[in-house]
Order: structure tokens, then sequence, then C-alpha cells
């Protein structure tokens, strides 16, 4: 019985903790690496083309 409410315990904390790495990841792409991508790709005029399309 106490192996499994540890293992209950254990996945829960797995998903808590990856989830939070996510939420980390996430903030960080959409502050950091989002505008300079958007920047990088407003500059080439062929891919605004394509997306005008």
């Amino acid at each position: 019985m106490l192996d499994v409410l540890l293992s209950i315990v254990s996945i829960a904390s797995g998903v808590v903790l990856g989830t939070l790495l996510t939420w980390i990841i996430s903030y960080y792409m959409g502050k950091r690496l989002l505008p300079k991508l958007l920047k990088s790709l407003s500059e080439n005029p062929e891919i605004i083309k394509a997306i005008q399309t």
C-alpha cells in the first residue's frame, strides 16, 4: 500500500515539475527569442511575401 502511494506521489511531483519547466521555457521563448525571431523574419522580404500570400 505504501509503495503505491509513493509511486502516485512520485508521478504527481514529476508532472508538476514538468509543467513548471514548460512554463519557464515558454516564458523565456516568448520574452527573449520570439522578438528576435520576428525581427529577423521581418527583415527578409521573401518571407514577408510568403506570409502575405
